[in-house]
């Protein structure tokens, strides 16, 4: 687990492990940390993410029926329709 640290200047996990980015610690503590599941840390990581803002923000653009922008063209308008989200 030590390999990768041992490239970097400084330990970056916790940075990855900060309260503000559930998306970021659920990442660290599964990829990195090799954590099940199952681990309470993880499942309350998980719950975060769908309340974080940008998640909430990108999720408020959806249609009623599953999709963003236009329903016949998933990837056009590039970055704002179904495929970029």
């Amino acid at each position: 687990m030590n390999g990768w640290r041992s490239l970097l200047n400084i330990d970056p996990t916790d940075w990855l492990l900060e309260k503000g980015n559930p998306s970021s610690k659920y990442l660290t503590l599964t990829k990195l940390f090799g954590k099940d599941k199952n681990n309470p840390d993880v499942i309350q990581a998980k719950s975060e993410i769908s309340e974080c803002a940008p998640v909430k923000r990108i999720f408020s653009k959806q249609k009623d029926d599953g999709y963003w922008e236009n329903s016949n063209t998933p990837y056009l308008p590039k970055y704002k329709s179904t495929y970029w989200q």
